[in-house]
């Protein structure tokens, strides 16, 4: 495998962990994957002589879920243990462990399983299965009620590296068009950012002193601006951009495309293609955390795959991507988009030009500063062990470079 290039940003975002490691993992893990996979899985540890071993351990980056490598030892001398490792047994999977959502559960805003937010988790199988056999997640082995089992990826997550490289930037676009291609059978509904931003806004203003928190903590961007007013503003903003619809990720990042190992080596994958093959047959990359997607507008996927990009500091806020890769990009995804949906996607010439997608991904830039800001204004749990005072913080840095990106696309004319 090649030098990777990494960043603090990178790196940070590697080390993140939501909770702790239960006392008796190694039980767990060894229940589950005996109970779901079977065969060789059964045998382990069960006081015999010659029996495989497990190995278990936890994979940090996971922000919502907890999850945990497990592998069994391939050197027994056992004829039986033998012959199930012989017979394509999987060895190494990841056992996953639901944790609460971030966001909330409201019908049909993102991470929604209903009107009364039952069984939220229903809609992640579907779509985790319809991923998986798609070649676009990652394989699925089993699910339980509270997680599921899947296949073992050697990898790292898209960072740098690959945004500096054209066959991964194609590559990552490909997939997208086609997770965005998927007849998905949810709930369909186009507003979810809408709702969450109303919702998240309420609920800060009910839970905390927002207005007496702000100027203790001096945080001029969230003291000067009317939250209530911009977020109006913003949704006749984004309504104007007339973005799609479609089956959309609403967490499409760095941290959850996974970059397989083996690829780096072997030369594969480019921008072009022959008319008879997809960018995505030779596979690079896989997309993972798909507890966040529903139907909603495809600019959003955009904007959140560009707002970290180039992003090396983990304080700073902001991308660092040009108009030549997001033309590449988009390029790619158009592309892509017309040998799945053949040449009446291009067709349509309002929407699903690689001018009109440049537009989209630029605009939606500051709706993700929008999701972020709410978010630290409602949250009521603390992330990357912050106080409150430090998440409002970083939500007032936020407003920050909204507000630039908006001036900016204002004196562009790329927003009215």
């Amino acid at each position: 495998m090649s030098s990777q290039q990494t960043s603090d940003y990178e790196r940070n975002r590697n080390k993140w962990s939501r909770g702790q490691t239960p006392d008796d993992i190694i039980e767990i893990c060894r229940r589950l994957c005996g109970q779901y996979l079977g065969g060789i899985w059964s045998e382990i540890n069960d006081g015999r002589r010659r029996r495989p071993h497990l190995t278990v351990r936890r994979i940090t980056g996971g922000f919502t879920n907890q999850m945990y490598y497990c592998a069994i030892d391939n050197n027994s001398d056992n004829k039986s243990c033998r012959r199930q490792l012989a017979n394509d047994t999987p060895t190494e999977v990841v056992v996953r462990l639901y944790g609460k959502k971030w966001i909330e559960s409201s019908g049909s805003c993102v991470g929604g399983g209903g009107s009364d937010g039952h069984n939220e988790r229903l809609n992640d199988i579907v779509i985790y299965l319809m991923a998986s056999k798609r070649g676009l997640g990652p394989k699925q082995l089993a699910f339980f009620a509270d997680g599921s089992i899947e296949q073992f990826i050697k990898l790292h997550t898209f960072g740098l590296s690959e945004q500096s490289q054209d066959r991964y930037v194609c590559q990552l676009a490909g997939l997208l068009a086609q997770f965005h291609a998927m007849p998905v059978p949810i709930a369909r509904t186009g507003d979810w950012f809408r709702q969450f931003v109303d919702s998240q806004l309420t609920k800060a203003n009910r839970l905390f002193p927002l207005a007496d928190m702000f100027v203790r903590l001096d945080t001029k961007n969230l003291m000067t601006v009317d939250l209530k007013k911009e977020c109006q503003w913003l949704h006749r903003c984004l309504a104007a951009v007339n973005s799609p619809v479609v089956f959309a990720h609403n967490d499409f990042r760095g941290a959850n495309v996974l970059v397989h190992e083996l690829a780096d080596d072997d030369g594969g994958g480019g921008c072009d293609t022959d008319g008879q093959q997809s960018v995505v047959d030779r596979q690079l990359l896989t997309l993972c955390d798909f507890e966040y997607s529903c139907y909603g507008y495809r600019g959003f996927d955009f904007g959140a795959i560009f707002e970290d990009w180039g992003r090396t500091e983990t304080n700073n806020i902001g991308g660092n991507v040009s108009d030549e890769t997001l033309r590449k990009f988009m390029t790619s995804y158009l592309d892509e988009s017309v040998r799945i949906g053949g040449m009446a996607y291009r067709e349509d010439s309002m929407v699903n030009t690689v001018d009109h997608l440049v537009r989209e991904a630029k605009v939606f830039l500051m709706a993700q500063q929008m999701f972020f800001i709410m978010f630290c204004l409602a949250t009521e749990e603390m992330p990357y062990n912050k106080t409150k005072d430090q998440i409002l913080q970083r939500g007032d840095q936020r407003l920050g470079y909204y507000l630039e990106l908006k001036n900016k696309y204002l004196s562009e004319g790329l927003i009215k």
